[in-house]
């Protein structure tokens, strides 16, 4: 259960690190707010959780160890909503104020209101579920097994 529950932080940490990075003025602040809705931040942790961890279920032969994964998923989910709620609207508007300018955060927004940019955005999921799918089948293994050795 433990590696459980450090891989759910880990993937947290993760996906909210990997897609964000920001002085403090009104405009700016309201604009970076615009950018994380554009990206659609606020249901993106819930999908990446519930899409990476399906591999990491399927592969518990022990089905009652399987169940009980399911249902401390299934508490925590809320708690990590909460979270990432308040990282939202507080931490990262925060980070995209120490990084970026208000005209890369323009750019930002065009990019993610152009096409290409949804595009991106509707296929991270996947990408990250199939990156997380190759991590458990190929490297997941070797981690445990070293650990386990320890």
């Amino acid at each position: 259960m433990f590696i459980m529950n450090y891989f759910i932080v880990y993937i947290f940490l993760t996906i909210t690190i990997g897609y964000h990075q920001v002085c403090f003025s009104q405009p700016k602040q309201e604009k970076i707010i615009e950018l994380t809705k554009l990206m659609k931040q606020d249901s993106l942790m819930e999908k990446v959780i519930k899409s990476t961890l399906g591999p990491l279920l399927s592969q518990q032969n022990n089905l009652k160890t399987r169940l009980a994964m399911e249902k401390k998923i299934n508490e925590m989910l809320p708690l990590i909503n909460e979270m990432n709620e308040k990282l939202l609207e507080n931490d990262l508007v925060k980070i995209y104020m120490n990084y970026f300018t208000e005209t890369d955060i323009d750019e930002l927004i065009k990019f993610y209101s152009s096409p290409i940019g949804r595009k991106l955005h509707s296929v991270s999921p996947t990408i990250t579920k199939e990156l997380i799918t190759i991590v458990n089948q190929k490297y997941l293994p070797i981690i445990l097994k070293t650990v386990s050795q320890n």
